[in-house]
């Protein structure tokens, strides 16, 4: 797979507005690869990369704002055409052994995860179907959404 060696993400309801997400697909050391968050003003978060991970991860922000099939992910892994990643995939599907087909996608999945969270994103899985991008829920916000649901024996009380 070539890739031209910026690709800028600006990735609208996930980055503030102004905000880039860009991969830097030239190899930085050892076949790692530079991911950067940048601002008009500064460079707001950069993480560093696997060459397996920077696939997966074009995958999916090329796919953005939908989410990113499971074949797609294989042939961004793999060195299989599209048809045959389709095939692969029915196949597991037939004999009741897509976990088992997956294992491999969902563990470097995983790993993008992690290399995201310093730019407020995730990712999550649409069930059976793929992955998608979506901005990373804060604890705060989360507590500040669910309120009125939090039961009074676990939240804080500042007038103590």
């Amino acid at each position: 797979m070539r890739l031209q060696q910026f690709q800028a993400f600006p990735l609208p309801g996930l980055l503030p507005a102004h905000h880039r997400l860009v991969l830097n697909t030239s190899p930085y050391v050892l076949s790692t690869f530079i991911l950067t968050e940048l601002s008009p003003e500064e460079v707001v978060a950069q993480q560093v990369v696997t060459e397996h991970e920077m696939y997966a991860l074009v995958a999916l922000l090329e796919a953005y704002p939908d989410y990113c099939p499971y074949e797609v992910l294989l042939v961004a892994i793999t060195d299989v055409t599209i048809d045959q990643a389709r095939q692969v995939l029915h196949q597991a599907i037939a004999h009741k052994m897509l976990d088992h087909e997956m294992k491999p996608i969902r563990k470097l999945i995983s790993q993008c995860r992690a290399k995201l969270s310093p730019f407020h994103l995730s990712i999550c899985s649409v069930h059976e179907m793929g992955y998608m991008l979506v901005a990373k829920r804060s604890v705060s916000r989360s507590r500040r959404e669910l309120g009125a649901f939090v039961p009074a024996s676990l939240t804080r009380f500042s007038d103590k």
